[in-house]
């Protein structure tokens, strides 16, 4: 894994990341000069090592990754990127004319742009620019909809307290009553065995 040299780490922070794949370790070092001052670069030779870094730093916003490479194709390293991390916006670039590659990485890996090579660098930086906008947009849509549905939640949660509360009022209220109407009821049945007692209810001669 190379990561940018001579850039601040507050620099760094500010500026989209992205992965670039190859197995040919001087084409990453010629894009990643070319890039370094635009985003936040690093490199992986090859789709597996691109997993493992995937795995064990940051997201990324954009990866971006070379179609014919050993073990794993970019197919299928852009095919696993999709299933483990839908966010990051996926880029092929290839010299291949093999139409059936490209057609598979479309519909595989549901790559956003490719690129044929060779490719200006002018035009890497515009998709890559525009990936990473692609990831902003899609991450702060997110945030905005987890927003809203909290505020929603929110919301619930406190007419549920509300009435919670009402109702137990409600009842208290009714304990209370209860409360005051016990001793009137022990009165009057006091009053009544008071009564047979010294014979003074009505019908105890018969």
């Amino acid at each position: 894994m190379t990561r940018p040299s001579g850039i601040a780490s507050t620099t760094q922070s500010t500026l989209a990341r992205v992965l670039l794949v190859d197995d040919e370790q001087a084409i990453l070092d010629g894009l990643r000069r070319q890039l370094r001052t635009k985003f936040d670069i690093t490199t992986a030779l090859g789709g597996e090592e691109a997993l493992r870094i995937m795995g064990s730093t940051p997201p990324f916003a954009v990866v971006m990754s070379d179609m014919r490479m050993p073990r794993m194709d970019g197919v299928g390293f852009l095919t696993a990127v999709r299933e483990k991390y839908p966010d990051t916006v996926r880029l092929l670039l290839t010299g291949q004319t093999d139409m059936q590659s490209t057609i598979d990485a479309i519909n595989l890996g549901q790559i956003h742009r490719f690129l044929m090579k060779p490719c200006p660098a002018s035009a890497i930086e515009a998709v890559l620019r525009d990936a990473a906008e692609l990831h902003r947009k899609t991450i702060s849509e997110r945030d905005l909809v987890k927003a809203a549905q909290a505020v929603v939640k929110g919301r619930d949660d406190a007419t549920v307290t509300t009435v919670s509360e009402s109702e137990l009022g409600h009842v208290e209220g009714l304990q209370g009553q209860e409360s005051t109407q016990a001793p009137r009821h022990r009165s009057l049945e006091q009053r009544l065995a008071e009564a047979r007692a010294t014979g003074s209810l009505s019908g105890q001669g018969h």
